[in-house]
């Protein structure tokens, strides 16, 4: 394997960070998903990636692994993304990670939607989620997933349901978060492109619940019998957190928005719009 940084890193700030401070980064609060393409947290087999390193430091992290060469998604050392291909690739982590039922959840990622494919009518390429069996499920089953569809756009999905925000944006570096509260139901989603809400058009009912010992990185499984659907997305970055706040979200956005270049795209009333956050 290699080199783990679940025990966090610190870097001396450069440019708005000023006086010697030093970078805040996700080391800083819980975490229970953590990946960032790197070679150094990348196992390889040519370009493929067999292994990607969960950094978290929250409860029953575990990596990201697929033994099944065709189903590897790909490193770009160039442009430093791990490609997923929207056909069969993905990663998988057997972990719940202290995840249990109804809990809060945030997903903060920087990431490159290539293409959207019109899985189950456009409903949803998912780049990430949290619990739901490998082989599909039935109605019964719990998972929450962020995801891109080709009708329906930016979504929060579980328990065979969805919000949905705005149209979901290709071919083009974006920050992403997609987030949900203690006991929370449709109706209660939120969504951030680049540090902005978007407005939810979703319906109310049911509860969010996460109950299966999994996490996904570049697919999901569904509701139903062996469905899955696949994102065709680049991924720079991404962090899981049992968590809503407004202050770990606008925190996380920042760290991720300096760390990939993206900051002018964050708003003139976010707190790290002219500097990233430091500690």
């Amino acid at each position: 394997m290699p080199f783990s940084a679940k025990a966090g890193f610190f870097k001396q700030a450069t440019g708005g960070g000023g006086g010697g401070a030093t970078n805040w980064d996700p080391s800083q609060i819980t975490t229970q998903a953590w990946v960032k393409a790197e070679a150094s947290e990348l196992t390889l087999s040519g370009t493929n990636v067999t292994s990607w390193n969960n950094k978290a430091n929250g409860t029953n992290t575990v990596d990201y692994s697929n033994a099944t060469s065709s189903e590897q998604p790909t490193w770009d050392s160039g442009d430093g993304h791990v490609l997923f291909d929207g056909v069969d690739d993905y990663l998988q982590a057997d972990s719940a990670f202290s995840f249990t039922s109804n809990e809060a959840i945030m997903v903060v990622s920087v990431i490159d939607i290539v293409a959207k494919s019109g899985y189950f009518s456009g409903v949803a390429d998912k780049f990430y989620q949290q619990s739901g069996p490998p082989g599909g499920g039935s109605s019964a089953h719990g998972a929450y997933s962020v995801a891109a569809g080709d009708s329906v756009g930016w979504n929060n999905r579980f328990n065979n349901g969805a919000t949905t925000f705005g149209s979901a944006a290709t071919a083009t570096k974006l920050l992403t978060v997609g987030t949900m509260g203690d006991d929370a139901q449709y109706q209660n989603a939120e969504w951030y492109l680049d540090g902005t809400s978007l407005t939810a058009s979703g319906s109310s009912g049911n509860t969010l619940n996460m109950n299966d010992a999994y996490s996904y990185l570049g697919g999901g499984p569904g509701g139903g019998s062996n469905q899955f659907m696949y994102a065709n997305v680049k991924m720079y970055e991404l962090v899981c957190l049992e968590d809503n706040s407004t202050t770990n979200r606008q925190l996380l956005e920042g760290y991720m928005a300096w760390e990939h270049g993206i900051q002018s795209r964050l708003p003139s009333d976010h707190p790290y719009k002219n500097a990233r956050p430091t500690v």
